[in-house]
This record gives C-alpha cells, sequence and structure tokens, in this order.
C-alpha cells in the first residue's frame, strides 16, 4: 500500500509540472532513468545524425571553422597529420557507405538528385561521413573506401562481450 501511494504522490507531482502519467509504474522507471535524450530539432524523429563539432588540439571546431586545416598542422610523431589519420580511421571502422544516385530508385531521387552521392547505413556514421563530404567529394571519399576495402582482411563486428570491433588489415 505505502509502494501505491508514493507513486501516486508522485504522478500527482509530475502531473503539476504538465508531465502526463498513464501508468503509475512509469514514475518508478523514470525516476530510476541515469540519461534522457531530447530532441527539438529532428535529428532522433527523423533519423538524421549531424556531426556539430569536431575536438582537434583540445578545442571544440564547428565544421566552419576549418577543421581540416587545423587538424593536418598537427602531426602524429612528426609523421602523419591527426586529419588523416582521424579521416583514414573513420574509414576503416564506417559500416555506412557513399553511393552515386543512378537514378533506379525513386525513394532516393525524392531526396537525392540524380548523380548526387548520398549515404546509407547506420545513420550515426552516416553523420560522420557528410562531416567528411564538407572537405572531401564523394568521389574521392568513396574512392579512399574502397582503396581500404582493398586490403581489409576481415572485419571483426562489435559484440557486448568483447566490448570492441576490430579491422584485421
Amino acid at each position: 500500500m505505502a509502494v501505491t501511494i508514493s507513486l501516486s504522490y508522485s504522478s500527482s507531482k509530475m502531473k503539476e509540472l504538465n508531465n502526463l502519467v498513464r501508468n503509475l509504474n512509469s514514475s518508478e522507471t523514470m525516476g530510476s532513468a541515469t540519461h534522457i535524450c531530447s530532441d527539438k530539432t529532428g535529428t532522433l524523429t527523423k533519423n538524421e545524425m549531424t556531426v556539430m563539432a569536431c575536438m582537434v588540439a583540445c578545442e571544440a571546431h564547428d565544421g566552419s571553422t576549418g577543421v581540416k586545416d587545423i587538424a593536418e598542422g598537427i602531426s602524429i610523431d612528426g609523421g602523419e597529420s591527426v586529419w588523416n589519420f582521424i579521416y583514414e580511421s573513420i574509414m576503416w571502422n564506417s559500416s555506412a557507405r557513399l553511393e552515386k544516385n543512378d537514378g533506379s530508385d525513386p525513394k532516393i531521387n525524392a531526396k537525392t538528385p540524380v548523380g548526387q552521392y548520398f549515404t546509407k547505413g547506420n545513420v550515426t556514421e552516416q553523420g560522420i561521413i557528410k562531416f567528411f563530404l564538407q572537405n572531401y567529394s564523394g568521389e574521392e571519399i568513396q574512392g579512399k573506401m574502397k582503396e581500404l576495402d582493398n586490403v581489409r582482411l576481415e572485419t571483426v563486428l562489435f559484440t557486448s562481450k568483447r566490448k570492441k570491433a576490430s579491422v584485421v588489415v
């Protein structure tokens, strides 16, 4: 009886805050939530992800501030640029793909003009690839993906038991 009364009390308090509680147990469920994702721009509702900023040299830079120029100026142990390392790492580990619209699919034609590139696959990874489209052409990204695919021997997918994915080159 005490549990029912406390759930009813918390539901009425939530109602005062304009939160509709249709089920008494939902207030208990929400009380145990550690993270709440909300969205006002359509990211979650439309399932379209976008990279808003990239952390380089301990600073967040949005796409318009020349992240590529900054990251190219920083080298890893005096060799490869940070930008190239990030770019190749994403291409190695992405399950999303970039394809050219050939005009054969009416659903794709409605969103992407014929001859233009569009992304397919995991929506989070699509957002990352779209970020790189600000700095590279579709042909360059598609070429890099094919180049890396030619030397990839196997991809070991992520599992919750292993807690990692691997690429064998």
